[in-house]
């Protein structure tokens, strides 16, 4: 007697057991495959005499692929009572013959297309059915759509005049072709005659073409001249595409051509009435090279009718330009030479000496690279050359006689703040030293006759005496304003700030107006125009201020900046609309502005003005700081 070898946990079951293992098995794979699945079987026919089959079993599967829920126990009829009878006569001759059967039909009620398996279950009652099927319904419409995008492709392609064939991965093999006379252009697109049939200096191009294509797995198109079955030479167009596996890998290629010949030769003839009718020169020229590889020369190989009366040149085809003209400048070789190389197009003007002539000229690479050909459009345009030259002349004489101009008028206009100036000194003089003192002379009269007056002297004449004597002092003290005004002597110091600080008081005690002075440093101007128009131009805004703008506050404050002074005079005043003050300036001479700009714009200066109604004004001098102008911080020693 032998022991079982089976470990104590694998000892065999019972067949009652066993039998309950295998079932549960078969119901989880029944309830997890994918397909739908169904037992069925065969009941006496029905009353109306209707055959009739009842659902033992049904997966899941296949109660999600109908929407249905378990029908386990119910009549096939009663839940599908649009079936067709021939599902039923397949039921009927399985159960019969025995034999199983595949088939795809449709359902119409649900609208699928189904894949159907149907066996008899031996049990012996031949009365079950074992059925399995599949939903195959948008797997048919794709197989339907395909096959009508093929056909529509088929009938293009035939419709066509051009020509599709499809070649292996490496382009070795022609695996078929389609199109117009399919049966002899199979032979002419063979792998060996259609490299036959290319022109000899094709082929280099159209191979590393191909090779580049397979390399990167990307269409490309090519456009080449090659040789007829009758012998002649005619001009192919076509385009070949990789299809790729999911991989990514090329399985085949697919390639359309053309024959373009005729559309070449009448492009070609276009070309020719375009090329011996235009106005501009064109030639086709080809580059030559030393053996450093750089260009020395070219040769003219193509000219047009217009060459000639563009550069008066003839008979010229065939020859070298430097056999033509041997003083033919270097630069032209070098840029053409550059367009031959680099095939980068380039556009410029220049000038052949020889000539005597100035050109705009366009040049391209022409042809293939090893070719080293340019074509070559130009104009001859010596005579705008010319005019643009005369009037750049013309112009920098009138900018140079407008700067000297201007340069007077600035001149001009030191002088006169200078006379100006003089004129005011020589008034204030004859008012100091004449009028005040002939006032004060008559002053000290009526002091002394008024002191020498009799007691019994009439009070009404006395009266008048004192009168008159205070008109007088009030003479006097206006005069002496007046020779301040006019030439105060403060102008006499080269601070700028000085000056602006004793018309600060000036403005406070005779005209009762509070100005703020910001100022970072003295402002030491030695040039006294400057310093004096300066001056006169803000003691006009600060009356300006007094008499428009409905304050006695202002600020008046002085920068240095970018080569410039700046000096800004500011209000909180009523303001006004400067496009208004603009038409104001030109018809009345406005609120004195207008002076103030013609002085500062003779001497390069200017005046901004900034304001609106009810929100004061900002008004800015600026003047330009030449060497002879420059503001320094200490005063200039004599």
């Amino acid at each position: 007697m032998t022991a079982d070898p089976r470990p104590d946990n694998e000892q065999e079951l019972p067949p009652q057991q066993m039998s309950g293992v295998r079932e549960e098995h078969y119901r989880a794979l029944f309830d997890s495959i994918d397909e739908g699945v169904c037992l069925i079987e065969r009941l006496p026919r029905r009353a109306d005499g209707l055959r009739d089959y009842r659902y033992l079993a049904m997966n899941p599967a296949m109660q999600q692929m109908f929407s249905i829920p378990d029908l386990s126990g119910q009549s096939m009829r009663d839940n599908f009572p649009d079936k067709v009878e021939d599902w039923y006569d397949d039921y009927d001759r399985v159960l019969e013959t025995g034999r199983a059967i595949r088939f795809q039909r449709e359902s119409v009620p649900q609208g699928k297309t189904l894949d159907m398996y149907l066996a008899r279950i031996e049990d012996g009652s031949a009365t079950k059915l074992f059925a399995v099927m599949q939903d195959i319904t948008e797997r048919r419409r794709a197989q339907e759509a395909l096959a009508r995008s093929e056909g529509r492709f088929r009938a293009l392609v035939q419709a066509s005049s051009d020509v599709v064939f499809c070649m292996n991965v490496d382009w070795s093999e022609v695996r078929s072709i389609t199109g117009p006379d399919a049966d002899t252009n199979e032979a002419a697109f063979s792998s060996e005659a259609l490299e036959r049939s290319m022109e000899t200096f094709d082929r280099p191009r159209i191979r590393a073409a191909v090779l580049e294509g397979i390399s990167n797995k990307v269409p490309f198109e090519l456009e080449h001249a090659f040789r007829r079955a009758d012998g002649t030479v005619g001009w192919c167009d076509w385009r070949a595409v990789p299809l790729l596996d999911s991989d990514w890998q090329i399985v085949e290629w697919v390639a359309m051509a053309r024959d373009i010949t005729e559309r070449k030769r009448e492009s070609e003839s276009k070309y020719r009435s375009l090329f011996e009718s235009i106005d501009e020169g064109f030639c086709i020229i080809e580059m030559l090279f030393d053996e450093r590889e750089q260009p020395v020369d070219y040769r003219l190989l193509e000219v047009n009718p217009a060459f000639e009366r563009q550069t008066g040149l003839q008979d010229v085809e065939g020859r070298r330009i430097r056999e033509i003209l041997p003083a033919y400048e270097g630069y032209w070789i070098e840029i053409l030479g550059r367009v031959a190389r680099s095939g980068e197009p380039t556009r410029f003007r220049n000038r052949v000496a020889a000539l005597h002539r100035w050109y705009d000229v366009y040049a391209w690479r022409y042809g293939l690279p090893q070719h080293r050909q340019v074509a070559v459009l130009f104009n001859d345009v010596t005579d705008r050359v010319q005019a643009m030259q005369s009037l750049r002349e013309l112009n920098e004489s009138l900018e140079a006689r407008v700067e000297e101009r201007t340069r007077q008028l600035r001149v001009l206009a030191g002088r006169l703040t200078l006379a100006e100036l003089a004129e005011r000194r020589r008034v204030s003089k004859i008012l100091h030293d004449d009028l005040q003192q002939l006032l004060y002379g008559i002053e000290m009269k009526l002091s002394q006759v008024e002191a020498g007056l009799p007691k019994a002297f009439p009070a009404l004449l006395r009266s008048d005496l004192q009168e008159a004597h205070a008109w007088l002092g009030n003479a006097i003290t206006a005069t002496r304003r007046l020779t301040v005004d006019l030439s105060p002597p403060i102008l006499q110091k080269e601070g700028l700030v000085d000056a602006l600080q004793w018309l600060q008081r000036q403005m406070r005690e005779l005209h009762g107006m509070q100005v703020k002075l910001e100022a970072a440093h003295a402002f030491f101007l030695p040039d006294q125009e400057l310093r004096v128009l300066l001056f006169q131009v803000v003691r006009e805004l600060l009356f300006n201020v007094k008499k428009h703008a409905g304050t006695l506050h202002a600020t008046v404050r002085l920068e240095e900046a970018a080569g410039e002074i700046v000096v800004h005079v500011i209000d909180g005043g009523i303001g006004f609309d400067v496009a208004e003050l603009s038409q104001r300036t030109a018809a009345e001479g406005g609120f004195g502005l207008s002076g103030a700009r013609e002085r500062l714009e003779l001497i390069g200066g200017r005046l901004v003005v900034r304001s609106r109604p009810g929100e004061g004004a900002h008004l800015e001098i600026h003047v330009p700081l030449a060497p002879e102008r420059r503001v320094s911080r200490t005063r200039t020693r004599s």
